[in-house]
C-alpha cells in the first residue's frame, strides 16, 4: 500500500494510491463526482434512495457539492492557520475522543449533503483519505459501495497502525 501526497510541498493531506486507477483515492473520487456518466449509472442503480430529486437533479447537485468539498478541503490543507480537523469528524458519534489512527469522515457543503471522504486521522492537522461514497442511507452497512469503504478504513488503519506511520514518515512519501 502506497499513501501519497496530495498536494506537492503539502503534508497534512495525503491519500492512499490507487494503483489499478494511478492515481489517489483522493484524485479518483473526485474525477467520479464530476463525471456525469458516472454518476448518472450511479443514481440509475440507486434511483430508490433518490426521494424527491430526479436523476439529473441529483448529478447536478454532486457535482456543484463535489467542487465545492474539494475546493474546500484544498484551501484548508493549504493554509496555514485552519486544521484540517475542522472539516473531518469522526465516523461513528460514539467515538467522540479524538485518537490516532482514527476513523473519520468529511461531509459535503451543501445541507444534507450525501457526499463523504473517509480518511484516517494521524493528529489534528494530518489525515490520509482512504476513499468515498455517495453516501445516501442512514447506515453505510445499508449498501455494498458503502460496505466496502467501511473495509478499506479498516485496512488502511490496521496498515498504518502495524507500520506506526506519524508525521515523520511523510518526507520520504512521494507527490501523486
Amino acid at each position: 500500500m502506497d499513501i501519497v501526497r496530495i498536494i506537492s510541498g503539502v503534508n497534512n493531506l495525503l491519500s492512499v494510491f490507487n494503483e489499478d486507477e494511478e492515481m489517489s483515492e483522493f484524485r479518483l473520487l473526485f474525477k467520479n463526482w464530476y463525471d456525469i456518466e458516472y454518476l448518472t449509472n450511479f443514481f440509475e442503480s440507486n434511483k430508490s434512495d433518490l426521494d424527491v430529486l430526479t436523476i439529473d437533479e441529483a448529478v447536478e447537485q454532486t457535482v456543484e457539492d463535489a467542487d465545492r468539498l474539494e475546493e474546500s478541503l484544498l484551501s484548508v490543507a493549504e493554509s496555514d492557520t485552519e486544521q484540517l480537523q475542522s472539516l473531518f469528524k469522526p465516523l461513528f458519534p460514539s467515538e467522540y475522543r479524538l485518537t490516532t489512527y482514527q476513523r473519520e469522515k468529511a461531509y459535503g457543503t451543501v445541507r444534507r449533503s450525501w457526499l463523504r471522504v473517509y480518511a484516517i486521522r494521524i493528529n489534528p492537522n494530518l489525515y490520509v483519505v482512504t476513499g468515498g461514497a455517495i453516501k445516501m442511507t442512514q447506515k453505510m452497512q445499508d449498501r455494498p459501495h458503502t460496505q466496502k469503504q467501511l473495509k478499506r478504513l479498516a485496512q488502511v488503519r490496521d496498515y498504518l497502525h502495524e507500520f506506526g506511520f506519524t508525521e515523520n514518515d511523510i518526507e520520504s512519501l512521494r507527490a501523486e
